[in-house]
């Protein structure tokens, strides 16, 4: 009977110290954890020294492809930007008319609310993650509550 105490409270001394480490292992996240397991659907830092015909070549068309028309040319409109979509999130590259080269570009928040209180999934999808990025992001606040953002501003640094 003795034996047969020793080796159930041995069990459960192992069990109960097995299911202490597992927490400390799954709750371990790290930056570089997030970045893998983020998905990047516009990689940002590739684009951003391309002119908008480069980009064109990179993304495919554009949703909707035109320009300013004659009377906005004439009023002194020269930037222009055309919409990306792709696996559900929006891009607008905006860029020089006159010159084709990019001005930024705009990651639309895609929420039902119109905006989000973290970008780091903006960030994340947009490849700007990591601080080393060759890019300046600017979260865009809401015009009602400066905590929130209807997205990211990604300009060259």
């Amino acid at each position: 009977m003795k034996k047969l105490l020793i080796v159930f409270s041995a069990l459960f001394l192992f069990s109960c110290s097995e299911q202490e480490k597992i927490p400390d292992i799954a709750s371990a996240t790290t930056t570089e954890n997030l970045v893998k397991k983020c998905d990047i659907i516009f990689d940002v830092p590739a684009l951003l020294n391309k002119n908008v015909d480069e980009v064109v070549k990179i993304l495919g068309k554009p949703e909707k492809m035109d320009g300013p028309t004659k009377a906005q040319e004439n009023a002194g409109v020269i930037e222009w930007e055309w919409q990306y979509e792709k696996n559900g999130q929006t891009m607008l590259v905006t860029f020089n008319f006159k010159t084709r080269m990019i001005t930024d570009f705009f990651l639309d928040a895609m929420t039902p609310e119109g905006c989000t209180d973290n970008v780091d999934d903006l960030k994340c999808i947009a490849n700007v993650f990591n601080n080393a990025t060759p890019c300046r992001v600017e979260p865009v606040p809401t015009i009602k509550d400066p905590k929130k953002f209807t997205g990211i501003k990604i300009s060259k640094k």
